[in-house]
């Protein structure tokens, strides 16, 4: 649906190791197609300086070959222009570069991508009545 506002609130359920969360505290309206966007980054670095191709490749270097493993609920309200708040949709979302045994993902001195991210099903529900 178009033109609706969305709020998220994060909470963090698993964090290895434990770093500083952020979580977007503005709210969104949902664009032509009733779609918006959401950054979500684990363990990242971010700048508001541009750096060269070097630069970025040591970050990510150094992103992924570190342990990093975060599982948060994400609570997304959302509501509709003259109505309110009209539903709560509630799911849990992993990033890590861990494999099944808590082991990291070695890639072996290479600059590849070793993050896995997954999603479980949305629960979506409307508000109580006061």
């Amino acid at each position: 649906m178009v033109g609706l506002t969305v709020t998220e609130t994060n909470k963090v359920l698993e964090d290895e190791p434990k770093l500083p969360f952020r979580e977007n505290t503005a709210s969104v309206k949902t664009d032509s197609d009733g779609s918006f966007s959401d950054v979500v980054t684990a363990r990242a670095q971010s700048t508001s300086e541009k750096v060269s191709g070097t630069e970025a490749r040591e970050i990510i270097r150094k992103q992924i070959e570190n342990r990093t493993h975060l599982v948060t609920e994400q609570t997304l309200t959302i509501s509709a222009p003259g109505q309110g708040v009209i539903a709560t949709a509630v799911y849990r979302r992993t990033f890590t570069n861990l494999d099944e045994k808590g082991n990291h993902r070695s890639t072996g001195g290479r600059v590849v991508n070793n993050f896995r991210v997954s999603a479980t099903a949305v629960t979506v529900s409307r508000p109580k009545s006061p």
